[in-house]
């Protein structure tokens, strides 16, 4: 879907949330956290073929206890 893959076109898609918080929830409004997308093809996320994409996201300080460090969405597609 996102790139031409091998092992049969399978793409696995795994989005890691990595609350890496420059501010404190209880001395800023908003948290800064890091997003890290793995796309990798079917012989591993994390192999030669795997491409990263991590972007710099602001969470306010209501969702910074939904988004944390241990939070891992792995989606097949």
């Amino acid at each position: 879907m996102f790139f031409d893959t091998p092992a049969k076109g399978v793409v696995d898609v795994a989005i890691t949330l990595a609350a890496v918080c420059l501010f404190d929830a209880y001395f800023a409004q908003a948290v800064l956290c890091v997003v890290v997308v793995v796309l990798g093809s079917a012989d591993g996320l994390f192999g030669l073929g795997s491409a990263m994409l991590v972007v710099a996201v602001a969470v306010s300080s209501e969702m910074q206890q939904l988004v944390t460090a241990d939070d891992i969405l792995i989606a097949g597609v």
